[in-house]
């Protein structure tokens, strides 16, 4: 539980942790926004539980695969998907960033 009548009971290593997520905070956000709204998270998501290749949901879309695979590469480093061996599967994360209606508006709203 946090408390707010005293410094907080972290040490260094976490707590340089907790400042380096916040710094690079705004870039995640923007990499989950353009995975909704590029259909990548979707195609990943219907792929269930065989998961996706980036260079076929490159081919699916018409994206460039380096762009597709960096924008996975963030979304596996924030737990939006998770890693079976090169094929990514949606995690809890990623179905709520998908799917719960509260976080899609919110995530629209910050968004725009």
């Amino acid at each position: 539980m946090i408390q707010y009548d005293r410094p907080a009971n972290v040490t260094a290593l976490q707590a340089i942790s907790e400042a380096q997520k916040l710094a690079f905070s705004p870039i995640a956000f923007q990499a989950s926004v353009a995975l909704v709204r590029l259909g990548i998270l979707e195609l990943v998501s219907k792929a269930r539980e065989e998961g996706a290749a980036a260079e076929e949901v490159a081919q699916r879309l018409g994206l460039d695969p380096y762009g597709v695979r960096v924008l996975l590469d963030m979304g596996l480093s924030i737990g939006l998907v998770w890693l079976r061996g090169d094929r990514y599967v949606l995690d809890k994360v990623g179905h709520f960033w998908l799917d719960d209606k509260m976080t899609r508006v919110n995530a629209n709203f910050v968004a725009e």
